[in-house]
């Protein structure tokens, strides 16, 4: 398993341990969601299409007018996704790597560290 990958795992796991404990309905199946899909991810670049695609279906739900749990469902999946790939690219950053023009989130690089102490 690459170390990216074991990175995605722990987020995978702790992000639904997180989101069983906080959230209920459309919140709660939908940051699910979002973690199943972050399990099959492998990369920034992965995450970042998948969260161009959602943000783009979240446009045709709202021009479809869909009830504000469907939408509130889907939306919370593709924050899950967010919070991962922001992660990421904290580790990238952290270890030096390039993230190329990808802002790097504080919030995103205290997780990381809280996460992953050393």
């Amino acid at each position: 398993m690459s170390q990216l990958n074991g990175i995605i795992e722990k987020l995978v796991r702790e992000g639904k341990k997180s989101v069983r404990q906080r959230e209920t309905g459309p919140r709660l199946r939908g940051g699910i969601e979002g973690f199943e899909l972050a399990k099959n991810l492998t990369s920034v670049d992965e995450f970042d299409r998948m969260i161009s695609e959602r943000h783009q279906h979240e446009l045709e739900l709202k021009a479809q007018q869909v009830d504000a749990d469907t939408y509130w469902e889907y939306r919370y999946a593709t924050v899950q996704l967010e919070y991962c790939r922001d992660i990421l690219i904290a580790h990238k950053s952290m270890r030096g790597e390039q993230t190329s023009d990808r802002p790097i989130s504080c919030r995103a690089c205290i997780k990381y560290s809280e996460l992953f102490p050393n």
